[in-house]
């Protein structure tokens, strides 16, 4: 199973707080999918700062390094960091969606 973050019936009106439902519902939905995940992709897009990106990269590699497959272009602002915190722990800093979907293939232990 994949699971996507980005929802396409996103209302920009929602206020992004925690007494608000449709929100909490969201990100606890995100939350769940990292913890229950067998391999996450984290996909740093050069054209934004991606702060809840970090965050939830900052999560999912503090607790389970192993699952992390860490996408981050070079043109990404932040990748410093993330090259940092991957080195840190041991996770690989890939450069291309076929290097990325490649390794994907290789951890769920199929054959391209």
């Amino acid at each position: 199973m994949v699971l996507n973050p980005l929802r396409r019936d996103w209302d920009s009106t929602w206020q992004i707080k925690t007494n608000f439902p449709p929100f909490v519902e969201q990100v606890t939905w995100e939350l769940d999918g990292l913890e229950q995940s067998d391999i996450v992709v984290v996909y740093f897009a050069p054209d934004s700062d991606c702060p809840i990106t970090l965050l939830e990269f900052g999560i999912t590699v503090a607790e389970k390094a192993e699952k992390v497959i860490c996408w981050c272009p070079e043109r990404y602002s932040k990748r410093g960091n993330v090259e940092i915190v991957c080195g840190r722990r041991g996770v690989r800093v890939w450069e291309s969606m076929d290097q990325v979907v490649d390794e994907v293939i290789r951890r769920a232990g199929y054959m391209r």
